[in-house]
């Protein structure tokens, strides 16, 4: 489904909304949503001007210049403007995690079919017929968490740089600045 963004001179829809709205700015490097930017009421909901998506449900951003860039819900449940399609993904057949690895490191081919007149865009028939290869859930498992230790060995590592180059200076400095 397509998010929809509730009419905005309807303030009640969004002052002191609690409500997670993500639109695509909010779909950065990270693989999780967890917070947004923007924020709607339950009205909006009741009143069916938001779409709601719950948890595990894959955002693809299928309209404008981040088309391609995913991320995966995590909150309870949330909405999304229009540029994000939210697609929700059988645990059975396929792993979200592995599906977000594929969607994100595939991009070449998720983004294939998109048209261009002023704008990219990937519609959702597109989106449903994008070629995903699906080796068994169990070996889906194994790939997305080799993925997910390769991340994480490489955050250590960047901390581990990080903090050589503080010690260096801090070394390099009192070697210079040693008092004669």
């Amino acid at each position: 489904s397509t998010g929809t963004t509730p009419p905005t001179r309807r303030k009640e829809y969004f002052d002191n909304g609690k409500i997670n709205f993500y639109t695509p700015a909010d779909l950065t490097n990270k693989m999780y949503l967890k917070e947004s930017e923007r924020k709607v009421t339950q009205l909006s909901f009741d009143e069916r001007k938001a779409r709601k998506f719950v948890k595990d449900t894959l955002f693809f951003v299928g309209i404008g210049s981040t088309v391609g860039k995913v991320a995966i819900l995590k909150n309870e449940y949330a909405s999304s403007n229009q540029q994000i399609t939210g697609l929700k993904i059988n645990p059975a057949i396929a792993d979200i995690e592995f599906v977000y690895f594929y969607f994100n490191n595939f991009i070449n081919i998720t983004t294939k079919e998109k048209t261009q007149a002023t704008i990219p865009i990937v519609n959702q028939n597109k989106i449903l017929n994008i070629p995903i290869s699906l080796p068994p859930i169990k070996k889906q498992r194994e790939i997305a968490d080799y993925i997910l230790n390769l991340k994480s060995k490489v955050k250590d590592l960047q901390k581990q740089s990080e903090n050589n180059i503080m010690v260096a200076i801090t070394e390099f400095e009192q070697e210079i600045f040693k008092p004669v």
